[in-house]
């Protein structure tokens, strides 16, 4: 009966050894797995990182910072372009810290950034004053509509110095700001701006003054600056303005007689060439720096060309009547007219 009972206790003490080892194995899978979990999560990210980011591994050449609340730049000095992210958390707030943002700028060079893209949705603070300034090589902002401009009062000197083309603001609420100073001041090279489809209040000046309205083909005003007032019927529209540029228009006449007509136009000019005249010779037409056949009127109409132009006049020799009086003499074989050739 004694050894029995030592049997049981035996294999009950064996029993219970093999649910604690059991215990301790399970409890090592768990956290193996958990690690292994991680590990996988980290790698996910890093990909998904990658991705955003052209598909590459970070290499020496870009230069990956956090500018704000869950907002990650990354520049690629190879190609000169800025990118702009959202972090890789699912939800939240994406805003750019302008003090981080300008350091990072500083960073990499304002000479280097030739390109901006903006990759999701990003708010901008209150004061995005000087966001973008002195960048004087970019040419581009890529999704300029991802960023959101609700909370912004102060945008003064935002593109100041930039180099940018064309801006699309259409998408762009900007009721609270209320400065816009020096918004695009020496803009030089912007020769195209979509307005914001909610005005500011403040007038905002353009960086040359004369633009005109390409939405509206009626409208024949130049602007130097815009606000909520000046687009009556396109309220909550965006309006697509351009650059007023004056091209040079060349003429070739071929004579000594002087001549009144236009030495440039722009996109809103309007009016008929006066041809000229030549002692000797008939005018036959205009014909372009290319060719072509020959007009003897040439109209310039609103909207419909651009660029330099060369007009040159073509003539012919006119011809005169000669008269014989013969006064009864024979007829002879002279000629009957002359030209100046």
């Amino acid at each position: 009966m004694k050894q029995k009972n030592q049997k049981m206790e035996a294999e009950t003490l064996d029993n219970i050894n093999k649910t604690k080892r059991f215990t301790i194995l399970t409890i090592i899978t768990l956290i193996i797995l958990a690690l292994l979990t991680s590990t996988m999560l980290i790698n996910n990210e890093n990909i998904k990182i990658s991705k955003i980011f052209s598909n590459k591994i970070m290499a020496d050449t870009v230069t990956t910072q956090h500018i704000g609340t869950d907002v990650i730049a990354s520049f690629d000095s190879d190609t000169g372009e800025l990118s702009i992210v959202g972090d890789i958390v699912e939800s939240g707030d994406y805003e750019i810290n302008k003090n981080s943002f300008r350091s990072f700028i500083n960073t990499c060079g304002v000479e280097n950034i030739l390109t901006i893209t903006f990759i999701s949705e990003i708010d901008l603070p209150e004061d995005s004053s000087e966001l973008f300034k002195d960048l004087n090589f970019l040419t581009t902002i890529n999704n300029i509509d991802y960023l959101k401009t609700y909370d912004v009062i102060d945008m003064s000197s935002m593109f100041e110095n930039t180099d940018i083309n064309i801006i699309d603001l259409s998408s762009w609420y900007m009721c609270n700001v209320t400065n816009v100073t020096n918004m695009f001041f020496n803009c030089d090279s912007l020769t195209e701006l979509y307005t914001p489809r909610y005005y500011s209040t403040e007038t905002i000046t353009l960086p040359t003054d004369k633009w005109y309205n390409v939405s509206d083909i009626n409208d024949s005003n130049i602007y130097s600056n815009f606000n909520e007032t000046d687009f009556q019927n396109s309220v909550y529209s965006s309006v697509h303005l351009k650059k007023l540029i004056d091209y040079n228009i060349t003429y070739e006449l071929n004579t000594d007689i002087e001549i009144e007509n236009p030495t440039s136009y722009n996109a809103l000019s309007e009016f008929t060439l006066n041809n000229p005249t030549k002692v000797g010779y008939i005018f036959t037409g205009w014909t372009e720096a290319n060719g072509g056949e020959e007009q003897e009127t040439v109209s310039i109409s609103p909207r419909t060309i651009t660029g330099d132009l060369t007009y040159t006049a073509n003539w012919e020799a006119e011809p005169y009547t000669i008269r014989y009086n013969l006064d009864g003499g024979i007829e002879t074989t002279n000629p009957t007219s002359y030209t100046v050739e």
